[in-house]
């Protein structure tokens, strides 16, 4: 089975006190995915169209080559997890989200449609985000 490990790469979360739960939660999720017998793609994403843009940049890109060689990127929360859906295919999958917050309405949507294709989102909250932790507790694994 396949698994994408959707990393946020926002600027809020690059650079700041973040950045290191960050690598360390991805890491280990991919690690404990691959360990399950998982294909493990990754995928970086931010909420900023200019940080996407920007991918090629050495600061970015070298974050996310840190973690995963991570080589595509999305626009947002549910870009993400869309583009992950197709990484994924028509197989079961799982999709797991490694951010310090989900902050867009559409995302249930998505994810309802994702669980319907069977293709099961997670997610690994790290640092602070008070608004949206309520939303995504139902994606929240500890």
């Amino acid at each position: 089975m396949r698994a994408v490990v959707a990393v946020d790469h926002s600027g809020s979360t690059i650079g700041g006190k973040t950045q290191a739960r960050l690598l360390n939660t991805a890491s280990s999720t991919i690690d404990r995915l691959e360990s399950q017998g998982y294909d493990v793609a990754a995928i970086g994403y931010s909420d900023s169209v200019d940080v996407v843009q920007d991918f090629g940049r050495v600061n970015k890109q070298a974050f996310l080559k840190e973690v995963c060689n991570a080589e595509a990127a999305a626009t947002g929360d549910t870009g993400a997890l869309r583009l992950a859906e197709a990484m994924i295919g028509d197989e079961p999958g799982i999709v797991a989200f490694v951010t310090d917050g989900i902050g867009e309405t559409d995302f249930a949507a998505a994810v309802r449609q994702a669980e319907g294709r069977n293709h099961h989102v997670v997610g690994y909250m790290v640092g602070s985000s008070n608004e949206t932790e309520a939303f995504t507790e139902s994606y929240i694994i500890r």
